[in-house]
């Protein structure tokens, strides 16, 4: 029908497709359509029909088409979370809706020859774009006086489309007479205001959604920020939205809120580029009335036991919520001295202008805040958590928090512009009159209790199965996950945000406390770690499927378990009592699965573990009770020490089996020099300045809010074997074939790192399979010929062989799964084969592990390619079964009914390729019991 001549039938057919699209979003098709109903419409080539008719000249057609093509591209709950996300801790900095193209050899030139259709099955968004969306969409604006829910469409659309990417959104501000259309029809300063409501012509009208556009926009780039901040009229409708009250906009009060909400969240993206510092300024008395008005809507929301409750609109709340965001990034930028901002200007070629807010004003704005804070002990412990648990309340409170830990943050750069023996006194109050009631009372558990409760909702099967079948892999979702899990009983997706914004911003405000005043780590840093709830969290993210991570705002679950991380950091590095000691290994391996788990734009988080969590060497500390764990290494230690006996008393033994892991202790040092130098070589410095620019609100530091995808992680979860990978890499390139000493030193420290890990931390490598493991260890013999004879190399090996082939992990171990950056385990055994018979000299932990892929439960063709292709290095396979590090029935059993392979054995045995058991013992025992059970002896 869409295709129809009839004018009346394509339009129904549009109106049609639009709905079933719609219902397809909000997952209602699961139980009834096979398949992913979305996938498949893309696929047909509904976007390319929708750009198609676009072009129609029927008004009735473009506009159906404009409603249907807004129904595919926007997820309309997906940005009413985002407006609550943007209340969180760095809520503005969003991931790029970009899908990440794989390039391949064919070059930009190939490239640039797509077609349409091609450019659209790789990036819906990007397709559109070159299909000359844009202008269609400007015309109609500018042509068609459009219906209200048509212009609200082509905004969404709009704004879907700035979401995208940064090259997006520049070619939506670059587009000619759109952004004017735009401003001069939808935010115009002065408006006549109907009497009734709906009305049926929106131009002329202040919508929000044209300000979220904006909000969008700036959000893409500092340059981009500039530019529309350099257009009289944009700030002129902003600084009219804000200065005056949503019930007198004469707008409905929805319409009212939101573009106040918007407005605010404009400037506040533009602050923290350090742009548009002067509008904060001129609206200084509205701000301040603003925060004057804080104490009294938080007696309304948390009225005090005897006094009179009132209901307060949840809408009201979240203007709040960017009015305090707004706030945050002024305390940045007014703490940035004018030595800093000289430094910037002589790093960078870019003209700064330096900003017009002003230390004293920020401190004016804080005072408010700081009264309402202290009237937050009190209200909140006398609260039932059961009127808290629709999360707006918590909501802004988190803001607040999130404010003075801004404030509290640059402390040290403003010690001059404040008393320091008052601000002292004054954290000593806060901390005893607000922090400790949140954290030792019930609030804080019972938060963290609700964030468990909804982690372990969303491991359902259901859940799952509702992701698979409303996702389009060429349309990312702007959250990580694009829907609310129906298994969420208790909390909706704004309360699963508000507890965790809470949560988080409790731990960023105590941690930034306990860096100004260290007197107070007792009481705030070491009760956070040990609350109970805390722990179990910690625990269940350890142990809890993937499912739990499929959360609304991904990155904020991560930041969180950072937070809690560095808190923990402070308490240890705080003398106490020792109480935490039992805590060590759990926060431990939770900062060493973070790093896998970070995603980019988090960068400098990754850069802070490494460089001050992870190889910390009181992390690593050795007990008396740990002689089960290195049992099987009393024989091993750096040096000349020879093998010792297996039969001497376990005091000498446990005595000689800590000098290996004493070694890899006392080397962290180099470790964590290695794995910095690794993490700067793969992101770059330029990154991790820009993550820490975003993370700490470094105005100056700031080119762009929208971060990388999604679906990025900064480190793999073999990370801790990527030193052994790029030296291997470097060898397959390199001319000569001779390890280098820094590489020697690298594929050293990366081993001393796995026993840690493999030792202590057994938990930090479970995600990565046994059998990349195993693989990964291989490479080393591959990097170069002399590699794997170096002392420490060899020692080291063999203690990791002895952990790969022990029983636990050793039935973990299948080469036919799929191995990370391997194609072929057949291709890599032929080349360890073959490198094996050039530069092995027999040497046994090269054999035992050639011999550990030719168990009879492997694929025979790995064993045909030892028997016939390779069978040269039978001769010095000469390994004794007392050093085979595996059971010998694992070479016996099942029984081999490969005739291929029964017949190479044969030949092997009757042409004399092993004559003498001493040779090769367990080699000619295969020969013996296959050959004779085939009867042919």
């Amino acid at each position: 029908m869409v295709r129809s001549s009839v004018t009346q039938q394509r339009v129904i057919a549009l109106q049609t497709l639009a709905k079933i699209v719609t219902k397809a979003w909000c997952g209602e098709f699961v139980d009834f359509v096979k398949g992913n109903l979305l996938q498949n419409l893309v696929d047909a080539g509904l976007p390319v029909m929708l750009r198609l008719s676009l072009d129609e000249p029927v008004e009735a057609v473009s506009l159906a088409t404009i409603q249907c093509l807004g129904s595919l591209l926007v997820e309309v709950h997906v940005e009413d979370l985002m407006d609550i996300v943007a209340c969180t801790w760095c809520g503005l900095s969003v991931p790029s809706l970009q899908v990440m193209v794989s390039t391949d050899d064919t070059g930009n030139e190939d490239s640039k020859r797509q077609t349409d259709f091609e450019v659209i099955q790789q990036d819906l968004i990007s397709g559109l774009l070159q299909m000359d969306l844009l202008p269609r969409l400007r015309y109609l604006l500018e042509v068609f006086h459009l219906p209200p829910s048509v212009v609200i469409s082509v905004l969404q659309i709009l704004t879907r489309i700035g979401r995208h990417s940064t090259e997006a959104a520049c070619k939506i501000v670059d587009c000619s007479r759109l952004l004017d259309t735009i401003v001069s029809q939808f935010l115009p300063c002065s408006w006549k205001s109907p009497d009734v409501w709906p009305v049926k012509d929106v131009y002329g009208m202040p919508c929000s959604h044209a300000v979220k556009l904006i909000c969008v926009l700036c959000a893409a780039g500092r340059n981009l920020a500039a530019k529309l901040m350099s257009m009289g009229s944009v700030v002129n409708a902003l600084m009219r939205y804000i200065s005056q009250q949503p019930s007198q906009m004469g707008l409905p009060d929805t319409e009212a809120l939101l573009l106040s909400m918007h407005s605010y969240r404009t400037l506040q993206s533009c602050i923290t580029y350090g742009i548009a510092s002067h509008c904060v300024s001129d609206l200084y008395p509205i701000l301040m009335q603003r925060m004057l008005e804080l104490n009294p809507l938080l007696s309304q929301l948390l009225p005090m036991p005897g006094s009179e409750s009132h209901r307060v609109s949840a809408s009201l709340v979240y203007l709040y919520c960017p009015i305090l965001g707004l706030m945050e990034s002024c305390v940045h930028v007014g703490a940035v001295s004018p030595d800093q901002l000289q430094s910037q200007k002589n790093d960078t070629e870019e003209q700064l202008a330096t900003p017009s807010i002003s230390w004293h004003q920020v401190m004016c704005l804080l005072d408010p805040i700081k009264l309402a804070v202290k009237s937050l002990g009190q209200r909140l412990i006398h609260q039932d958590f059961e009127k808290l648990q629709d999360g707006t309340v918590v909501l802004l409170c988190g803001c607040l928090f999130n404010v003075l830990a801004a404030y509290y943050s640059h402390f040290a750069s403003i010690t001059l512009s404040v008393n320091v023996v008052d601000c002292l006194s004054e954290l000593e109050d806060l901390v005893q009159t607000v922090l400790l009631l949140v954290i030792q009372g019930p609030l804080l558990t019972e938060s963290v209790k609700l964030m468990i409760s909804t982690c372990t909702s969303s491991c359902s099967s259901a859940y799952y199965r509702l992701l698979s079948q409303i996702s389009v892999g060429i349309l990312p979702s702007l959250l990580a996950s694009p829907v609310v899990p129906p298994a969420f009983e208790l909390l909706h997706a704004q309360q699963w945000l508000g507890f965790h914004s809470f949560v988080a911003a409790v731990c960023r405000l105590s941690f930034h406390i306990v860096q100004v005043h260290r007197g107070c780590s007792l009481k705030v840093s070491q009760t956070i770690c040990s609350v109970q709830s805390v722990i179990e969290y910690l625990k269940l993210q350890l142990h809890s499927h993937p499912a739990a991570m499929m959360a609304p705002d991904k990155r904020l679950v991560l930041r969180i378990r950072y937070l809690l991380v560095k808190v923990f950091l402070q308490a240890c590095e705080t003398k106490g009592d020792g109480s935490l000691s039992h805590l060590i290994s759990l926060y431990h391996t939770t900062a060493l699965n973070l790093l896998a788990k970070l995603q980019s734009g988090d960068e400098y988080l990754v850069y802070h573990l490494i460089s001050d969590v992870i190889f910390r060497m009181e992390f690593f500390e050795i007990s008396d009770d740990i002689a089960s764990l290195v049992a099987d290494l009393v024989d091993l230690s750096v040096g000349s020490m020879p093998p010792q006996p297996i039969t001497i008393s376990r005091d000498r033994r446990l005595s000689e089996a800590k000098p290996l892991l004493t070694d890899s202790i006392e080397n962290l040092p180099g470790i964590r020099q290695l794995s910095l130098a690794s993490l700067v070589k793969s992101v770059g410095q330029n990154r991790i300045d820009q993550s820490r620019g975003l993370i700490f609100g470094c105005p100056f530091e700031v080119m762009s809010q929208i971060l990388p995808s999604n679906q990025e992680v900064i480190m793999t979860e073999d990370w801790m074997f990527h030193p052994i990978v790029s030296v291997h890499n470097k060898a397959m390139k390199a001319v000569g074939d001779v390890a280098l000493s820094e590489d020697v030193v690298a594929v050293c420290h990366t081993l001393r790192l796995l026993l840690l890990l493999e030792r202590l931390r057994p938990k930090a490598v479970h995600r990565v399979s046994a059998t990349t493991r195993f693989t990964r260890l291989m490479c080393v013999f591959l990097a170069s010929s002399n590699l794997f004879l170096d002392d420490v190399v060899h020692v080291y090996m063999t203690a990791l062989l002895r952990c790969y082939t022990r029983p636990e992990i050793l039935h973990q171990i299948d080469f036919n799964e799929s191995i990370p950056g391997v194609l072929s385990f057949y291709d890599l055994y032929s080349a360890v084969l073959s490198q094996y018979s050039a530069v092995s000299y027999g040497d046994p932990l090269f054999g035992c592990f050639l011999l550990l892929p030719l168990q009879q439960r492997f694929s025979c063709h790995l064993r045909r390619a030892v028997w016939g292709e390779h069978a040269s290095v039978l001769r010095s396979l000469a390994i004794p079964l007392s050093q085979i590090p595996v059971p010998v029935d694992n070479f016996l059993c099942p029984p081999e009914t490969d005739v291929e392979l029964l017949n190479l054995y044969s030949t092997m045995l009757f042409t004399g390729g092993i004559r003498f058991v001493i040779w090769s013992t367990n080699n000619y025992l295969i020969l013996i019991i296959y050959v004779g059970s085939s009867g042919v002896l």
